[in-house]
């Protein structure tokens, strides 16, 4: 089997990073500073589709307690195991088709598979505005795709 590159970081990884710091924000919005450690210490985030993780590790960085990546490719998989490692994290690395190897509940998902889908549609109907598009649908669509909150909020 050929190997598959990993995902690296694209203008929609950014995009949702943004996204991600917006809800945070809003989460935490009138809380003490003593407050905010613990209260994303108690989050917990699914990267559905981690690719090279970054997603992941940067809502580490922001003290999100419990970070699960997940993604169909196994060098994705063994590559981010082997950051975790290197920056002696511990958050979770699984190998899944989408949810099938998946349990539990998260308050954050991000969903970059639909990005890189709506990316290989909009490509193959040679559509070439392809950085305002995504940001018009996606902050139109009040990011629905991209940031789903699966538990309720705190």
């Amino acid at each position: 089997m050929e190997k598959q590159p990993i995902y690296e970081p694209d203008e929609d990884t950014f995009l949702m990073w943004d996204c991600l710091q917006a809800e945070i924000a809003q989460k935490v919005s009138g809380k003490s500073r003593k407050e905010v450690p613990d209260i994303l210490s108690a989050c917990s985030l699914l990267d559905m589709g981690a690719g090279s993780g970054y997603l992941g590790f940067e809502a580490g960085k922001l003290g999100i307690g419990r970070v699960v990546f997940v993604d169909i490719n196994p060098e994705s998989v063994s590559y981010v195991k082997g950051l975790l490692e290197s920056e002696d994290l511990f958050h979770s690395v699984i190998l899944s088709d989408v949810f099938s190897n998946v349990h539990g509940s998260f308050d954050l998902l991000f969903l970059t598979l639909l990005i890189c889908l709506m990316k290989k549609i909009l490509h193959s109907l040679q559509f070439h505005r392809m950085p305002y598009l995504y940001t018009e649908v996606l902050w139109g669509m009040k990011l629905q795709f991209v940031l789903y909150k699966l538990c309720p909020s705190t």
